[in-house]
This record gives C-alpha cells, sequence and structure tokens, in this order.
C-alpha cells in the first residue's frame, strides 16, 4: 500500500467517525435551540410580522453585559508559582526558574497582535449559548496559524496570470510563530463515547473553510489531485462560513486522535489526509459552565433564561396592546 493509500484510509475513517459526530452535534444543538438563544441575544425574539414590531425588553443582552465585565480580565496578568517538591529540593533554582517563567508568559500574553483579550470575550460569549474553544500552537504555516501570510495570487499583480498561478507567502516575524485562535462551536465535532474532558475522548476536532489556490500552493502533501482555483464573479454563490465562493471553497477537518497521539488536516469531499504530526499534549481548550452527566456538550448558560424573557415580553406586549 503507498502513502496516499494510506492517507485516503487514515482519512475516510476519521471522515465516517466526523458524519456520526454530526449527528450527536446536531440532536443536541436541536434538544437546546442553540440558534434560536443567539437570536434571543441579538433581540430577534419573536416571529417576524409585516409592519409591526412586538415589544421587546432584551434581558439576555443586558445580563450577558453584566457578566462579562466580572467574567473577564482588562489586562491579562499571570503569576507562575514553584511545584511543591521543586521548592523543597533546590528551593533558590526554583523560584528563578518561575520567575523567568512568568516573565515571559506576561511577555507573551502582552502582544496585541496576539488578540487574546478579543478572542477571549468572543470565547466567552460562545459559552453563553453553546461553549467556548480556543487552540494555542506554535507554527509558522498559515494553515495552523492564522498570524501566518497566505500565498499571494498573481493575478493582484499581474493581469495576464492565471487564477492558480500563486507567490509564496511573506514570512512572519519568530514572535508570531505563537498563536491563539478561537474555534467556532457550530463548527466542532467529538467523538461519540461520552467522556467528560478532550483529553479522554478518542478524538476531537473543528473544520474549516480554505481557498483551494491556497491549499495546491502549499506545503501539504496529497494537493496535487485538487481541482483549480476560478476566477470568481459577481454570480457567484459565497460557500457557508467563508468569504470564498463554492466552486473555491474546500471544507477541510483539524483532528486530533488521542490513540495515536496525530494531529490530522483532511479534506472534506474525500477524506484524503494532507498533513499529520504527533501532539505532544493538548492545545485545544473549552470553557463550558454547566455540565451534563451523559454528554461532553454542555447545558447552555441561557437556555434557562427563555422562558423568563418570553413571559416579560408578552406581558409587556399586552400592557401595550391595552394602552391602545
Amino acid at each position: 500500500m503507498t502513502q496516499k493509500e494510506r492517507d485516503q484510509q487514515t482519512g475516510r475513517l476519521f471522515i465516517n467517525k466526523v458524519k456520526v459526530g454530526d449527528r450527536a452535534y446536531s440532536m443536541w444543538e436541536s434538544k437546546f435551540g442553540c440558534r434560536v438563544l443567539e437570536d434571543y441575544y441579538e433581540g430577534k425574539q419573536w416571529v417576524e410580522q409585516d409592519n409591526y414590531s412586538p415589544y421587546v425588553l432584551n434581558l439576555f443582552y443586558s445580563t450577558i453585559g453584566i457578566k462579562e465585565g466580572s467574567l473577564l480580565f482588562s489586562k491579562a496578568n499571570f503569576q507562575l508559582s514553584p511545584k511543591p517538591w521543586g521548592m523543597d529540593y533546590q528551593p533558590e533554582v526554583a523560584i528563578q526558574k518561575v520567575t523567568m517563567a512568568t516573565d515571559m508568559l506576561n511577555s507573551i500574553v502582552s502582544d496585541k497582535t496576539l488578540n487574546l483579550g478579543p478572542y477571549a470575550k468572543l470565547c466567552l460569549l460562545d459559552s453563553m449559548f453553546r461553549f467556548g474553544l480556543m487552540e494555542v500552537g506554535f507554527s509558522d504555516e498559515w494553515t495552523q496559524n492564522p498570524r501566518a501570510n497566505k500565498p499571494i495570487p498573481k493575478m493582484m499583480f499581474d493581469e495576464n496570470a492565471e487564477p492558480d498561478e500563486y507567490n509564496d507567502p511573506i514570512e512572519i516575524d519568530p514572535v508570531s510563530h505563537i498563536f491563539i485562535k478561537r474555534i467556532l462551536p457550530e463548527t466542532f465535532r467529538v467523538s461519540s463515547n461520552y467522556k467528560p474532558t478532550l483529553d479522554a475522548m478518542d478524538w476531537y476536532g473543528y473544520y474549516e473553510w480554505w481557498n483551494r489556490g491556497d491549499i495546491t500552493n502549499s506545503d501539504l502533501r496529497n494537493t496535487d489531485d485538487i481541482e483549480p482555483c476560478y476566477v470568481s464573479s459577481d454570480e457567484d454563490i459565497a460557500a457557508p462560513d467563508t468569504g470564498y465562493t463554492e466552486r473555491n471553497a474546500l471544507k477541510v477537518w483539524h483532528v486530533w486522535c488521542n490513540r495515536t497521539r496525530m494531529k490530522y488536516i483532511i479534506r472534506d469531499e474525500d477524506g484524503m489526509v494532507m498533513y499529520n504530526e504527533p501532539f505532544p499534549r493538548r492545545c485545544v481548550f473549552d470553557l463550558r459552565f454547566a455540565h451534563r452527566t451523559k454528554s461532553w456538550y454542555p447545558i447552555p448558560v441561557t437556555f434557562n433564561w427563555k422562558s423568563p424573557q418570553d413571559e416579560q415580553n408578552e406581558t409587556k406586549e399586552q400592557l401595550r396592546a391595552t394602552r391602545r
């Protein structure tokens, strides 16, 4: 069996697992009405009516705003401490190492281009309706690091260039190899076997939409059979969750397998593995406030707010009708 055939076999195995995870996620999302909870936060709390706007007193928005003030930080600052056995064995060395580690960590998180503050706020907001997720890593490739630059289409400089012709991406500063990425909860899936933590799951992962031209001009393998990139027109339909058109967008999964301790990047359309590497420790971290006993997916914080919100709106709407 060739390497490409092994990649195909491994990728299809995980795509089948992802489809099972999709069904479990869809059942959970439907059960707790996550999309409805997001609409309530945005003030869409009634069925749309022609030429009439029912009364809305948005307690979702105001309550979450109050909670953000007590749960978020204005400026991240870490204070590390030595492990007990380190202090007992060589206290001077332990304190020196911890001081250096504290200074280094605070220096990293103080970089505004890391976007720790904005991503933390979005993760907290995600946890109100689903769950919050953040990935932390180190890489100089755009396929993993959102701070890295992507290949540059030659059409930006030469109108006679072909759509699939690209220049190499601009290299980034070594400091930018460290990255933090917010993961959209609606793109995240876990294995069907219930475990309370991601470390105990068989696998977990999320998907993204990538441009075909970027993929074929990357260091990923098994990209020679990807259809070329097309010139977009005003009539092209945008693919979901991306600014690319449907013809140019490709759905790609990032999957971490705890059994093999390997991370895979897999194409969704044919299950081809384009990248894999071992990972020594987990780099995806979740924020869940209300855990459930038989599922990793939590109870959304705002799930139990919907009925009081509906009652408040209906009461105010009836009073408005009476005044008229």
